[in-house]
């Protein structure tokens, strides 16, 4: 565009509903660090939610090549949900007395 964007023409292009950045979204390569900064802050607006989520919300405005792997890379990366998500390690039981193993 007029910008030095490169966008993506889409079925969408004539729809007179959409935004312009819906009809021509901006297409960015996923490996870039750009890339995962952009849904890092999409993470985070979404309030951490699931993968789905957040790629409907990029979609919305930006076309990411390997969306979908790069959103769960950052969603590991994410210290918030890493502890949320953490399972709790299970107690470790003492060996019983020995009066309570033998016979009476």
């Amino acid at each position: 565009d007029t910008t030095g964007l490169i966008r993506i023409s889409a079925r969408t292009d004539n729809a007179p509903d959409f935004e312009p950045d819906q009809k021509q979204p901006i297409l960015l390569d996923g490996k870039n660090h750009i890339s995962r900064l952009i849904i890092k802050m999409y993470h985070e607006a979404c309030f951490h939610q699931g993968t789905e989520t957040v790629i409907n919300e990029v979609r919305k405005r930006y076309w990411i090549t390997n969306l979908r792997c790069t959103v769960k890379k950052v969603k590991n990366a994410c210290m918030k949900c890493r502890i949320n998500n953490a399972k709790p390690t299970p107690p470790q039981m003492a060996p019983l007395p020995e009066c309570r193993v033998s016979r009476a």
